[in-house]
């Protein structure tokens, strides 16, 4: 079987659907909007058939997917806007002094933003970004020493970048595992689901019964999780 072909849906604009044949036993939909693109991964010994009455049934929802416009650039933000930090809202304060940016939480006040006079908004979102960068890999290496006792695997290195697709990866043969930023905003329970996720990778490289199985082990709540987090994008990081 090739490990690479196109299905055209019959839907009224075309959309398109690449198919990869890979070792796993479920078949996974990602979408690409800006593209009209939707990549299929499927089984290696799946029948077409089968593999055609899945995409027939998910059509309708792959549509609206594809359908749904591309999100232009955010607006500028402002003092007074919102923006979530582990589940919770808070209210952004930018404030201008001549001195090196930082980003300070205050239950209170919000998030207190503070920029050189005269920092454009990229600047300012550049020093936000980079302190959620900072605090998701503070809470990450909290939970390798929780985790990675528990589970017997050590990672040898982890890093935190922006993800459209995915909330998480890993690289079994460097033993490194990479977490979306998008993360720190969210509740903490799903950071430790796909923390736990990518370290069980390290235990079965595939997503097969052994691996569903570890999950199933370490933590018991993993599916409903999982279902809570699906439905938020990885790319609001």
């Amino acid at each position: 079987m090739p490990d690479l072909k196109s299905y055209v849906a019959p839907a009224p604009d075309g959309w398109r659907l690449d198919i990869i044949y890979k070792k796993i036993r479920h078949i996974y939909f990602r979408v690409y909007p800006d593209k009209k693109l939707v990549k299929v991964s499927a089984p290696h010994r799946i029948k077409e058939s089968d593999l055609n009455a899945v995409i027939s049934a998910k059509s309708g929802w792959l549509l609206s997917q594809i359908n749904t416009p591309v999100p232009a650039a955010p607006p500028e933000m402002q003092t007074g806007d919102v923006s979530y930090f582990k589940g919770k809202a808070y209210p952004l304060v930018f404030m201008e002094r001549p001195a090196p940016p930082r980003v300070i939480l205050d239950k209170n006040r919000g998030l207190l933003v503070y920029i050189r006079p005269g920092a454009s908004h990229e600047k300012k979102m550049a020093v936000l970004s980079q302190w959620y960068r900072t605090s998701l890999k503070e809470e990450i290496r909290g939970l390798l020493d929780v985790w990675e006792p528990i589970i017997g695997v050590t990672a040898r290195d982890f890093g935190v970048k922006k993800m459209k697709t995915r909330w998480g990866s890993c690289n079994t043969r460097a033993r490194r595992i990479w977490l979306n930023l998008a993360l720190i905003r969210l509740s903490p329970c799903y950071l430790e689901y796909v923390l736990v996720h990518e370290l069980v990778h390290l235990l079965e490289r595939y997503h097969n019964r052994r691996f569903y199985g570890f999950m199933d082990q370490f933590l018991p709540r993993w599916k409903i999780v999982k279902q809570e987090l699906n439905r938020y994008s990885p790319a609001t990081g």
